[in-house]
């Protein structure tokens, strides 16, 4: 399985996870890569829209803080 982030300004960091896909993973994902990929394309962290699913990981309480 991969994560990745695609951006008007192009294709965002591309991450692969090996096994399974959990909230503490992917909120460490979340803080090790958005930021990154902001910075490297020239992105307001503040000024963009994240959209995700409703899927239980998206927004576990660690995941809603992190956006916080």
């Amino acid at each position: 399985m991969v994560w990745g982030m695609i951006t008007v300004k192009g294709v965002g960091q591309i991450i692969q996870i090996d096994g399974n896909l959990n909230n503490e993973l992917y909120c460490k994902i979340l803080k090790d890569n958005v930021l990154g990929t902001c910075c490297d394309l020239h992105i307001d962290p503040h000024q963009f829209y994240f959209q995700q699913d409703n899927d239980p990981k998206h927004i576990a309480k660690i995941v809603k803080a992190w956006f916080k």
